[in-house]
């Protein structure tokens, strides 16, 4: 009987143990989010500011266990890399060379002579 009730208590025991590392992973969980929506914030504030203009591919990921963070900065590189420029030209490009000025520009007659 009393074998009983020590592995009944136990047995509570072990619940009572099982129940409060579920609140303290959960608690975890919940600081590790708390912190990941304030670093996203920093980081992004025009996108924090409209959390309803984020894209399901980004929830998507975060569901999947990653930061917002960081499935928004992935996202945003994905954007990046479908640009139509090459993400390794460090500078946009100043346009064509031909658009600058008239399309037949005045010869000068000196060069003309020189030129033969």
């Amino acid at each position: 009987m009393k074998e009983e009730k020590f592995l009944e208590q136990e047995d509570k025991d072990m619940e009572l143990e099982d129940q409060l590392m579920e609140e303290a992973d959960s608690e975890a969980a919940d600081e590790r989010m708390q912190a990941d929506l304030q670093e996203f914030a920093q980081l992004f504030p025009e996108a924090a500011a409209h959390p309803e203009d984020i894209p399901e591919v980004v929830w998507a990921a975060v569901r999947q266990g990653h930061t917002l963070t960081g499935a928004w900065a992935a996202w945003m590189i994905a954007q990046l890399k479908r640009r139509k420029a090459p993400a390794h030209t460090p500078f946009p490009s100043t346009g064509s060379m031909r658009s600058a000025g008239s399309a037949h520009p005045k010869r000068d007659a000196f060069l003309e002579g020189l030129d033969g």
